[in-house]
């Protein structure tokens, strides 16, 4: 019975181990439960112009945002790692069918970390074929590829990760590595982040997005794929 216990109290001690390992690092954390509002501690809070509540990968009501191709949330993001320093960046999203754009250098961003006054961002979503990339890419501010990946299935939820380490950039879909580069990033800290657009601009994003996280740190694939099998 002592043994039993030992056990059951090591298991429990391994448990809340990882859940504060994951959390190590967390610098913005949007779950998108009823509102924008941030819940890394830095408590960064969204202003939402069009996006709305709708249901998440669960089913769950009000649980992530719906953007319809004209929406878009914006804050100001204090505490960003720099774009030349490691970092991982984490979140779920789900399209109903692939972008159809107005011209071939049409594009659709999810999301978009940058300082508009030094010209120095970080930029995730889907473009047209005029970038010569595969489909869903991540890009420095100005639109060169730092990583692209082939768009997965529609009308399913996905779960994509951004891990840079200084020098590889890796990008990871439902927990697996599906391209990395060492491309030469941007120097500067972003200091707004947009979902749906980028500031000033006009390539928005037509979906839903949830679960929202940056790190000051490189996630290893264990915590990735933990991330991927965590539930709200």
């Amino acid at each position: 019975m002592k043994r039993n216990s030992v056990i059951i109290l090591i298991t429990l001690v391994v448990l809340v181990s990882c859940q504060n390992n994951i959390d190590q690092g967390l610098v913005v954390y949007f779950p998108f439960n009823a509102n924008s509002a941030d819940q890394s501690g830095y408590r960064h809070e969204g202003i939402v112009d069009g996006a709305i509540l709708t249901v998440d990968r669960y089913g769950n009501k009000d649980c992530a945002y719906s953007f319809d191709g004209k929406a878009t949330i914006l804050l100001k993001a204090l505490q960003m790692p720099a774009l030349q320093d490691a970092q991982s960046i984490s979140w779920w999203y789900c399209i109903d069918s692939l972008p159809v754009y107005s011209d071939e250098w049409g594009a659709g961003n999810m999301i978009a970390l940058v300082d508009t006054a030094k010209g120095i961002g970080l930029q995730f979503g889907f473009r047209g074929p005029a970038y010569q990339s595969l489909g869903l890419d991540t890009w420095n501010w100005g639109g060169g590829t730092l990583l692209e990946v082939e768009p997965p299935m529609v009308n399913i939820w996905h779960h994509c990760v951004y891990t840079f380490d200084g020098t590889v950039h890796q990008f990871y879909i439902d927990g697996q590595m599906k391209a990395h580069s060492t491309k030469e990033t941007q120097n500067g800290i972003p200091i707004l982040l947009m979902f749906g657009n980028y500031p000033s601009g006009d390539q928005y994003f037509a979906g839903r997005l949830d679960e929202f996280r940056i790190y000051n740190r490189v996630i290893n694939s264990s915590e990735i794929n933990q991330l991927y099998n965590l539930n709200d």
